[in-house]
């Protein structure tokens, strides 16, 4: 994707005019390092999306870049894979900007740092959903499985490097056995 295709280029000089919220999760990511080396950019609505594309000077895989987007006075976390909202407490703007910051920033740098992976659950129909998990062991906390699955269920627990991807194959009674990850698997 271009640049244009995630909005004008946004810095702390540009006089283009954003939202209010947009303004104070701005003003709030300044002292978050990895939000000062994304890239920041103002969408056609006004509010701003930060997009995150390296760590640590290591490139993400496109599809794993992070997107953090400020739509209608919450921050909408998304992973390219998968999304999730965080909604701001009842207080003042400023106060709430820094909060969901806090938030985004723990999920995040988690994510990045592997302590927060992503269980995607598939059977015989197709994807059935997901969730979150927050370290722990494997396939432990595979469990409990948030959706209903056919007899061919699988879960890909999934980090920022696909190369560090892992697959099981459900064989009932909450018994998951490790698999090698199969073509058309994503």
């Amino acid at each position: 994707m271009s640049d244009s295709d995630y909005g004008t280029p946004f810095d702390e000089n540009s006089t283009d005019p954003i939202d209010d919220w947009s303004r104070a999760v701005f003003e709030a990511c300044r002292d978050w390092p990895l939000a000062g080396s994304g890239r920041w950019f103002r969408v056609e609505e006004g509010w701003l999306r930060l997009r995150i594309e390296e760590c640590d000077g290591e490139p993400l895989e496109p599809l794993f870049a992070v997107d953090v987007d400020m739509p209608d006075g919450e921050v909408l976390l998304d992973f390219g894979s998968w999304c999730t909202p965080i909604s701001p407490p009842q207080a003042v703007l400023d106060d709430a900007a820094r909060d969901v910051v806090w938030k985004a920033r723990e999920l995040v740098e988690g994510w990045l740092r592997g302590e927060v992976k992503l269980a995607t659950y598939s059977d015989e129909t197709g994807w059935r959903g997901s969730k979150l998990i927050y370290g722990g062991d494997l396939p432990a906390q595979i469990e409990p499985v948030p959706v209903a699955i056919g007899e061919q269920a699988r879960v890909i627990v999934k980090t920022p490097r696909r190369s560090e991807w892992r697959a099981w194959v459900h064989i009932g009674d909450g018994i998951w056995i490790e698999c090698e990850m199969r073509e058309g698997w994503n």
